[in-house]
């Protein structure tokens, strides 16, 4: 994570969960003496119990690790050479429900349900939010750099209310979200800080932060925002001739419809305490 993923990675915090979650069985095995017949086995038994996909993704980053280990001279053989990986399957598809949103957005764990909000609220990747100085902020919009976005180009988000709310007083702080254990650095651990939320909102551990992403989208297009919208909020780049001539980045509308969507989240949080009480 140090050497290679971190400095070079699009998404450190994905390759991070993997390494923290899939690949756990075999932390203890030392990497000469695995074969791979060994890993041929252990894939299959992740794909047994979580599914093509999780396979595919743990294989990955296995065989990316021991390439860049063997590079290093870590290891002599590199045993995921010729390996064939599991199918990839369907892409991930899981949103969170009214009731998970709500569950979650009512959690008070330091540092991490502040983030969770964010993430619901703009829609944003998890390191594009969780890495962002304080100086992005300016006013009512949030400059994020090219160098900062999946898709390297910059990206503005509108502020809305609910949202300024949860960044809070910057005035002196250098990050939006400042590390609880390591002096002056943005937060990290954010396998251990998933999990938090996840107990103390009683929802199960089977969603990931970029799900918190995919259930914004699909919230903002379950409360009628148009798919141009949408597609912005989200950073997605623009295909073919749009991308050349259809320049408008929807500011005014995505400020607009982010402000709807927190004011659907707060009401379903306020229906589920409602109903939780009776």
């Amino acid at each position: 994570m140090r050497r290679h993923v971190t400095p070079t990675a699009k998404d450190p915090d994905q390759i991070e969960w993997v390494i923290d979650r899939l690949l756990a069985p075999i932390h203890d095995q030392p990497a000469a003496d695995l074969t791979r017949a060994d890993i041929t086995r252990f894939l299959d038994a992740v794909t047994d119990e979580r599914g093509g996909p999780s396979a595919y993704r743990a294989g990955s980053v296995l065989r990316a690790a021991f390439r860049f280990a063997t590079k290093r001279g870590d290891v002599t053989i590199d045993p995921t050479h010729l390996l064939s990986l599991p199918s990839c399957g369907k892409p991930r598809a899981r949103v969170l429900s009214e009731g998970e949103i709500a569950a979650v957005w009512r959690t008070a764990v330091p540092a991490w349900s502040r983030l969770v909000r964010v993430l619901l609220l703009s829609g944003l990747r998890l390191r594009e939010a969780a890495d962002a100085p304080a100086g992005e902020i300016v006013a009512d919009v949030w400059n994020i750099p090219p160098e900062r976005m999946k898709g390297g180009r910059a990206h503005v988000v509108p502020l809305c209310r609910a949202l300024r709310e949860e960044i809070g007083d910057l005035s002196e702080a250098r990050w939006l979200f400042r590390s609880p254990r390591r002096f002056d650095q943005p937060v990290s651990g954010f396998t251990r800080g998933l999990r938090a939320v996840q107990a103390a909102s009683g929802t199960s551990d089977d969603w990931t932060w970029h799900d918190l992403r995919r259930s914004a989208a699909s919230g903002l297009q379950r409360i009628g925002a148009p798919f141009e919208v949408i597609e912005s909020a989200l950073a997605h780049r623009r295909q073919g001739v749009s991308a050349v001539y259809q320049r408008h980045e929807y500011l005014v509308e995505r400020r607009l419809w982010l402000d709807r969507w927190a004011a659907h989240c707060v009401a379903g949080v306020t229906a589920h305490r409602l109903d939780s009480e009776h």
